[in-house]
């Protein structure tokens, strides 16, 4: 009797595991890459009233708000702070309201391809956007 239980109990549970994956498969969702996208935005300050926001999901850097945006030092490892994760910045855009974009901002930025930058920005610093090898395009003034 337990051996026919186990049995039955064995099969209901392969059953479940199949449909379980079959349903997931037909809904098109990726679970797994829905939950992995909510932990990978990510968002802090760089200057006094100036914002930064990135997903990973897109690679998209959002910078926003006003006034100037901080320097960062290559050379004393001050990274700008959205500096680890480089390697997934694709896209960035800079707000109008930012004046300023800091010294060595995006230094060294390979997966960069595209940055828009807006009407109020006025003085771009020192190797911001050295060695960004894969930057095509570059918009200004837009209202961003």
């Amino acid at each position: 009797m337990k051996t026919a239980f186990k049995r039955v109990l064995s099969f209901l549970l392969v059953l479940t595991m199949v449909f379980g994956t079959v349903g997931a498969e037909i809904s098109g969702i990726d679970f797994g890459s829905l939950f992995s996208f909510q932990a990978e935005a990510v968002s802090g300050t760089c200057g006094d009233n100036l914002n930064w926001s990135f997903s990973a999901y897109t690679g998209v850097l959002d910078i926003t708000g006003t006034g100037e945006m901080c320097d960062y030092d290559f050379d004393s490892r001050s990274d700008a702070p959205w500096y680890n994760y480089r390697s997934s910045i694709e896209t960035v855009n800079i707000a109008d309201g930012v004046t300023t974009i800091g010294d060595y901002a995006f230094y060294e930025y390979s997966k960069l391809t595209s940055v828009t930058i807006g009407n109020s920005v006025t003085s771009i610093g020192s190797s911001a956007f050295n060695l960004c090898t894969s930057l095509t395009s570059v918009t200004i003034g837009t209202g961003v």
